[in-house]
C-alpha cells in the first residue's frame, strides 16, 4: 500500500481508493483558507531574499514497465540520482500494479529503470530510498521475503544491489517477535546497517536492528505499547555515537483520531541497544504524531510533526516543523502550519541547505487537485521559524511529495507519489522535480 502507510489511513481517514488505498489527505482537509499571520511582513521579505525560486519537472512516470509512486529519498552517485517507486515494473503486487522499481535519473531528466521487484524472496513495493556504501546500493522491502507464517505477502527484506541492478538479498524478516514490513530508510555507520521496522516485535509494535553488509542480523530493540513509543516510522539518523528516531505513536497524551495511543515520541539508541526516550509530544498546540526522519544541525535534533500546531484551522493541527536539544531535551514548535496556502500535513525529514530548513507538506499550497483542494507544497523554514513557501505544487507537475529533498550543484531534487501526465490522469503515478532556491 501507498504512504501514508495503513496506520494513518486507520487512524485518520478513510481510504482514498478501494485498492491500494492511502492517506494521501484526509476530507476534513480539503477545503481549508490561507491565514494571514503577524509573520507575514518577515515571510515577505525572506521570500524576496531567496531570488526567486525556479521549478522543473523533470520526469513523469508511467506505470507499466516503467516505476509509478516514488516516495523515498533520491541519493546522488556520480551526478546521477538513484530512486524507487512503490509500485510499477514487473511483479504482481495488485490488480493493474507492480511490485515497484530501483531507477536512475539524470539532471536532463533521462530517467532508466535499472531493476524491476518481482513478487517472491525480494519483492517490493519500497518506500524507503536507498543507503551507498561503497559501490553497492542498500535498501528494505515492506513486503516479500521468505519467512513469517503471519505475513501472506512476506514480512519484508533487506536487500543489496550494485550500479547496474543486479539484486542480492541479505535478509528476510519473519514477523514476531522478529520485525515486519521495513518502510524507514536505511543509515550507514561504520560500515554496518541500521533500520526499524514498522511493526514486529512481541507485541508487533515495530523494532530497531542491525545488519552487516555480508547479511549479519541483530535485533537492537523492540518497541512496546506504552509511554516509550510505539511504531517507529521514520527513518534514523546517527549523530554523537548514538541512533535517533521518532515513533508516530505512544508516550504521552490523548493525540489520534482513535482512542488514546499517544502522540508520539522522539528516542536516542545507542549501537549496542541502550534507548532513551528524550521528548514525548503533548499535542494540541505542540506537535502530534512525527512520521519522518530527523535531521542535525549545530547539536540541535530538527523534525516535523504530521499533525499537531495549528489547532484552529485543522481538526487535529496541520503539522508542525519543531527543533529539539538532545542534552537537555526541550522541544520548541519553530512553526505550525496553517493548512492553506503555507502547507499542510509535512511528511518527509528536513534538508539542511545553506543556513535554513528545506522540506515539503503532502498538501497545502493553492492546487486545486482532484480529490482534494491543494497539492502540496515545498518550503523553507529559517532558524527563527519563519516560513516561505518555494513552490505548490499544481498536479501536473506533482502531487503529495513525501521524501525529502536531496541537494545536487545547488539544485534541490525530489519526488511526489502522484501527479504528472503519463497514468490515471485524474491522480497521476508521480514525478521527479528540480527546485533552485
Amino acid at each position: 500500500m501507498l504512504k501514508n502507510r495503513w496506520l494513518k489511513t486507520a487512524l485518520s481517514c478513510a481510504f482514498v481508493s478501494a485498492t491500494f488505498s492511502s492517506l494521501i489527505g484526509c476530507s476534513r482537509y480539503a477545503a481549508l483558507p490561507p491565514q494571514a499571520t503577524s509573520t507575514d511582513a518577515e515571510r515577505s521579505r525572506i521570500r524576496d531574499s531567496i531570488e526567486n525560486p525556479t521549478f522543473q519537472k523533470l520526469y513523469s512516470f508511467g506505470a507499466g514497465w516503467d516505476g509509478a509512486n516514488p516516495s523515498g529519498t533520491l541519493i546522488v552517485d556520480g551526478g546521477i540520482l538513484y530512486g524507487t517507486t512503490q509500485t510499477g515494473g514487473a511483479g504482481y503486487a495488485g490488480p493493474g500494479y507492480g511490485s515497484g522499481t530501483v531507477y536512475t535519473i539524470a539532471t536532463s531528466g533521462k530517467e532508466r529503470v535499472i531493476h524491476r521487484f518481482k513478487f517472491g524472496n525480494v519483492a517490493g513495493p519500497t518506500q524507503a530510498g536507498l543507503t551507498r556504501i561503497g559501490d553497492t546500493l542498500y535498501g528494505t522491502t515492506q513486503w516479500g521475503g521468505t519467512g513469517g507464517s503471519g505475513c501472506p505477502l512476506g514480512c519484508g527484506t533487506v536487500f543489496a544491489m550494485n550500479t547496474s541492478g543486479k539484486v542480492r538479498l541479505l535478509y528476510s524478516f519473519k514477523g514476531p517477535p522478529d520485525g515486519m514490513n521495513p518502510t524507514a530508510r536505511l543509515v550507514a555507520v561504520s560500515g554496518r546497517l541500521y533500520g526499524t521496522t514498522l511493526a514486529g516485535g512481541p507485541q508487533s509494535d515495530g523494532t530497531v536492528f542491525e545488519i552487516s553488509t555480508s547479511g549479519v542480523y541483530r535485533s537492537l530493540y523492540q518497541f512496546t505499547y506504552g509511554s516509550g513509543g510505539n511504531i517507529p516510522e521514520g527513518d534514523l539518523i546517527y549523530a554523537g555515537g548514538k541512533l535517533y528516531g521518532v515513533t508516530y505513536a505512544g508516550g504521552s497524551g490523548d493525540c489520534q483520531d482513535v482512542g488514546n495511543i499517544g502522540c508520539g515520541t522522539v528516542y536516542s539508541i545507542t549501537p549496542a541497544g541502550i534507548k532513551r526516550v528524550i521528548y514525548r509530544f503533548k499535542g494540541g498546540t505542540d506537535g502530534d504524531s512525527p512520521s519522518s526522519g530527523l535531521t542535525w544541525w549545530n547539536g540541535v535534533l530538527y523534525g516535523t510533526t504530521y499533525f499537531g500546531g495549528n489547532q484552529a484551522t485543522c481538526s487535529g493541527g496541520c503539522g508542525t516543523v519543531f527543533s529539539l536539544d538532545p542534552t537537555s531535551n526541550r522541544e520548541r514548535v519553530l512553526y505550525r502550519f496553517n493548512g492553506g496556502s503555507d502547507g499542510l500535513l509535512p511528511d518527509a525529514p528536513l534538508l539542511v541547505y545553506r543556513g535554513a530548513l528545506y522540506g515539503t507538506t503532502v498538501l497545502g499550497g493553492n492546487g486545486p487537485c482532484f480529490p482534494y483542494s491543494s497539492c502540496g507544497t515545498a518550503f523553507r523554514v529559517s532558524g527563527s521559524g519563519v516560513e516561505s513557501v518555494l513552490h505548490s505544487f499544481q498536479g501536473a507537475d506533482g502531487y503529495e511529495p513525501y521524501g525529502r529533498l536531496t541537494a545536487m550543484n545547488g539544485v534541490l531534487y525530489g519526488t511526489t507519489i502522484r501527479g504528472g501526465t503519463k497514468c490515471r490522469p485524474e491522480l497521476g503515478c508521480g514525478t521527479v522535480f528540480a527546485l533552485t532556491p
